[in-house]
């Protein structure tokens, strides 16, 4: 999902955002196991992220700078 932000005024579930060197093992450990909201990707504003919805309804936002 290329424009999270409209896509999150949408859904009024809570969101978290974690931060993590290691995001693409986190998207390879969660991604046969988890609802993914959008897959990983690198975005123009230097993150590379990835979402999940939890099993408590939680968005749950992984990702970490790529810096240029």
């Amino acid at each position: 999902m290329k424009n999270f932000a409209s896509w999150r005024e949408a859904h009024s579930s809570p969101l978290v955002t974690l931060n993590s060197q290691l995001v693409l093992e986190w998207y390879e450990n969660l991604k046969e196991k988890a609802n993914i909201y959008y897959h990983i990707e690198n975005f123009e504003y230097s993150m590379r992220e990835f979402v999940i919805k939890d099993c408590n309804g939680y968005i749950l936002q992984f990702g970490h700078d790529i810096g240029s």
